[in-house]
């Protein structure tokens, strides 16, 4: 597991700095793709030294992006109960929108280049206790193109 890790943090910074071109140029439709979870972390925005790190932890998220602005995500694993999400998604910028059916749309900042997408959520949510009440935190994500 620790050599995956390795990996994972160098793809990590890999995709943080090797993105080629302006982010803004890139479209839906480059982003169009089944996408498989590397790193997925969630940080407390009250103590930033308190982290979620659900790979880590057993957990598999996927992402498909369709042609046409469609979307489904599945979140599975021994430490997360089975999550999927299906709604509308679209580029705008920097941003990649999502829009859950019947929730409010989330805005996540994105890099991409080929085969790597790092996604950026700055509010979001996560039980970090276990005490059935989510705490304020950002997401992180590097995902591979399968």
């Amino acid at each position: 597991m620790r050599p995956r890790w390795m990996a994972a943090a160098g793809l990590a910074a890999l995709a943080a700095t090797a993105c080629s071109g302006d982010p803004s140029d890139v479209t839906a439709e480059e982003l169009v793709g089944l996408w498989g979870v590397i790193s997925l972390v969630y940080t407390s925005q009250a103590d930033p030294s308190v982290r979620a790190d659900l790979v880590a932890a057993g957990a598999i998220y996927s992402l498909r992006l369709v042609s046409g602005g469609t979307y489904e995500s599945r979140l599975s694993g021994p430490s997360v109960a089975m999550d999927v999400e299906s709604g509308e998604y679209d580029v705008r910028g920097r941003m990649l929108l999502l829009t859950p059916a019947g929730r409010a749309q989330r805005s996540l900042t994105l890099r991409f280049n080929e085969s790597l997408l790092t996604l950026h959520e700055a509010d979001t949510a996560w039980d970090f206790d276990g005490d059935g009440s989510a705490e304020a935190a950002a997401l992180d994500m590097v995902l591979d193109r399968f």
